[in-house]
C-alpha cells in the first residue's frame, strides 16, 4: 500500500498557500509541492487531498492509505459530511476521484508526525514570497 503524507502552509500577509505531498511506495519518495494561490489553510488542506488524488492517480497507483495532520479533512471524509459548505465541493471531488482506486484510506496523524509533507508544502510557499 502506498502512503501518501499531505499538508499545507499558508501565510496571512498577503494571503498565499501552497501544498506539500509525500508519496512513499517501496523504496520510492516522491515529493510534490504545489503553490495554491490566495485561500485561508482549511481550502489549502482539502486542495491539497485532492491534488494528491490526482498525483497518485498519474502514478497510477491504487492502494492508498493518506495521512493528514488536518482533522478537518479526516473527519469530514469519515463522516462523509462537511458543516461548512464552502468544502461542499471537496468532498464531491473526492468521491469522484476515490473512484479510480481500490482502496483509500484517510487517516488522522499529530501534525509532528507529517514534518516532511509540511517542510515540501513550507519550501513551496517561500517560494512565492
Amino acid at each position: 500500500m502506498v502512503q501518501v503524507f499531505i499538508d499545507a502552509a499558508t501565510r496571512q500577509s498577503p494571503l498565499q498557500s501552497a501544498c506539500g505531498i509525500v508519496i512513499k511506495h517501496d523504496s520510492t519518495i516522491i515529493e510534490h509541492g504545489e503553490y495554491l494561490g490566495e485561500i485561508d489553510n482549511h481550502h489549502a488542506e482539502w486542495q491539497s487531498l485532492i491534488i494528491a488524488l490526482k498525483v497518485c492517480q498519474k502514478h497510477k497507483f491504487t492502494s492508498l492509505l493518506i495521512k493528514t495532520d488536518s482533522k478537518i479533512v479526516a473527519d469530514s471524509i469519515q463522516k462523509n459530511y462537511v458543516k461548512n459548505q464552502e468544502y461542499k465541493q471537496y468532498l464531491s471531488a473526492f468521491h469522484e476521484l476515490e473512484k479510480a482506486f481500490e482502496l483509500l484510506i484517510i487517516d488522522w496523524i499529530p501534525r509532528n508526525m507529517n514534518k516532511h509533507a509540511d517542510t515540501i508544502a513550507r519550501r513551496t510557499l517561500n517560494q512565492f514570497h
